[in-house]
């Protein structure tokens, strides 16, 4: 039977937008889809997991990342993924990998103008974090973030909470 794997990462609460741009670029080059590296390195090439993704949660500053695995591999999955952080804060990735992170997030900033309330969320989200920013200029400013500045955005983040949701007969339920 899958478990399923919850790591919460925190990073200190930030309103630089572009900061966070490249906060948000870090973490889809780690779990935003199949292009990712836990897909890549921690479900394909490790068979550690079924699934994996991560995601942010700016007003909180939490960075989860959710893995379906044997409850079994967890603290492989765990070790995996601090590696694949590891690499990432160091550097250690590829024009192609951000070139793709930048093509998803932007991707989905173009889709914001398919739906008013779509529309309407972005300026909400725009006021609330002191930006004047339309959705052009946040585009621009996704596709100005460099390889530099996506590396150093890892630099503060850091494990808080491991939590491994299994069945009786994978294990007990665990939180640590």
């Amino acid at each position: 039977r899958q478990s399923h794997l919850i790591l919460i990462h925190r990073w200190p609460r930030e309103r630089d937008g572009r900061r966070w741009i490249a906060r948000a670029l870090f973490t889809n080059m780690l779990g935003g889809g199949t292009h990712s590296r836990l897909f890549r390195e921690v479900r394909e090439k490790k068979s550690l997991a079924y699934g994996a993704h991560s995601g942010l949660e700016r007003h909180k500053g939490l960075m989860f990342v959710q893995v379906g695995c044997d409850a079994a591999a967890a603290d492989a999955v765990v070790e995996e993924t601090a590696a694949q952080i590891d690499e990432l804060r160091a550097g250690r990735f590829t024009e192609e990998e951000l070139v793709t992170a930048k093509a998803g997030l932007a991707s989905g900033l173009v889709a914001v103008e398919d739906s008013l309330g779509q529309i309407v969320e972005f300026g909400s989200r725009q006021f609330l974090l002191d930006q004047d920013r339309d959705l052009p200029a946040q585009i621009e400013l996704l596709q100005a973030i460099s390889s530099d500045e996506v590396a150093a955005a890892g630099a503060d983040v850091w494990l808080d909470h491991t939590y491994l949701l299994a069945s009786e007969e994978n294990g007990d339920e665990a939180a640590s």
